[in-house]
């Protein structure tokens, strides 16, 4: 039987913190064309945190022993990371439709999505809808059962839509262009909108700003009705996305050969680490501590603390020679990071891994496939891996026949 990946008690030993929204979840993978072709898995993926932890950074707890509990195909191909609500169920988004999954695996349902397919990943609305925007440029609310309640065509290219919805605080959707952001009532109608030189690499809402990161590396402050305002720069291309530390620091990889920090309030960049020899694949997650950890082109996991000297080095899962479908160079899933500074991770053809703080390593061969999406985590201490097929594994603990 399958095993429920069901409701996780909050730790006794550290505070329990938001989940970001996948914009890309969550997890939050940009540039991608909206439309039926597989996305690339490489591109920007940004979870905005609420907390002053991390992009990345989770509630739930990561897995550290990887049995098979279920595993689903859901219709299409997945080119985009899920949603997860607070009750565990996973909201995916694939070439088929919008398919919900219970804790356990059981389809709640799919829908499909007539004249198009998802340009982003699903995100969870305050009310609990399903939100996602399409190839043809509507945004989209599904009920939790599915129920469509609203569909509006917004202003902006369909076909450079950022594939990650940022759900604020007050309930309004930002959502991303090739030279636009718009911000969305909860209903769906328009709030504002304004016009920027370059695709957005991740979108983050502040209580009274918005902060957009373009994949320039321009970095801008937006307040409604005002024109964006230039802060800083990273001074090279954004890989996949950024990560915040509270409402003061964002920290990326630059031109995947350095890691980079720039403070909000002034502009100012450092630069953490710098690659020889090998490539960064970003964006990076922070510990509880503080220190960041970022994944290489050569399967090391490595740790910085605010200095820049490093801390934590441990070897991961070595990226295969052979060539991956459509024949896409090895770049893992984004690294995600609970709150035991647990890391979890997948290179193409290679099986998932999760790596605790003092470096013990777990895999399991039964969630391999060729172009992993997404790892993500779930309720007591499991977590889905997701496939470019459209399968779907939850990884967990063994049940006891499964330990005979």
């Amino acid at each position: 039987m399958p095993r429920a990946c069901g409701p996780v008690a909050a730790s006794s030993r550290r505070p329990a913190r938001l989940l970001g929204l996948l914009l890309a979840l969550p997890f939050c993978w940009l540039g991608a064309l909206a439309d039926a072709r597989p996305r690339d898995p490489t591109v920007t993926n940004t979870l905005i945190a609420a907390s002053a932890r991390t992009v990345g950074s989770v509630t739930a707890e990561l897995p550290t022993e990887l049995a098979p509990l279920w595993q689903v195909r859901v219709p299409g191909t997945i080119t985009l990371p899920p949603a997860v609500d607070p009750s565990g169920a996973l909201i995916v988004a694939s070439t088929g439709g919008i398919t919900e999954l219970t804790p356990n695996g059981t389809r709640t349902f799919t829908r499909s999505l007539p004249g198009a397919t998802a340009a982003s990943s699903p995100a969870i609305a305050l009310d609990g809808s399903r939100l996602v925007m399409t190839s043809n440029g509507t945004l989209v609310a599904l009920s939790p059962s599915g129920t469509l309640q609203f569909e509006h065509r917004l202003p902006l290219d369909p076909e450079s839509v950022l594939p990650a919805l940022v759900v604020t605080r007050t309930g309004s959707v930002l959502v991303g262009a090739a030279d636009v952001v718009l911000e969305v009532a909860p209903d769906g109608e328009l709030l504002a909108r304004t016009t920027i030189d370059r695709m957005p690499a991740a979108i983050i809402a502040l209580p009274s700003q918005r902060i957009i990161v373009t994949t320039s590396g321009d970095v801008l402050r937006w307040r409604a009705p005002d024109p964006p305002r230039r802060l800083g720069t990273f001074g090279g291309s954004v890989h996949r996305g950024v990560a915040r530390i509270g409402d003061r620091e964002l920290l990326a990889v630059v031109d995947r050969t350095r890691l980079a920090s720039l403070a909000l309030a002034t502009g100012t960049l450092r630069v953490l680490a710098v690659a020889t020899g090998f490539e960064f694949s970003g964006p990076p997650v922070l510990t509880a501590a503080g220190e960041t950890r970022v994944v290489t082109s050569d399967g090391v996991l490595l740790g910085h603390d605010r200095q820049g000297q490093e801390t934590h080095r441990v070897l991961l899962n070595a990226p295969s020679t052979r060539t991956p479908q459509r024949g896409r160079s090895p770049v893992p899933t984004p690294l995600v990071m609970d709150r035991e500074d647990r890391v979890a991770v997948a290179w193409p053809t290679k099986s998932p891994m999760v790596a605790t703080a003092d470096g013990r390593l777990a895999t399991s061969e039964e969630a391999e496939c060729d172009e992993p999406v997404a790892i993500v985590p779930l309720p007591q201490r499991t977590m889905a891996v997701i496939c470019a097929s459209g399968v779907v594994t939850c990884l967990g603990p063994p049940s006891p026949s499964q330990r005979k």
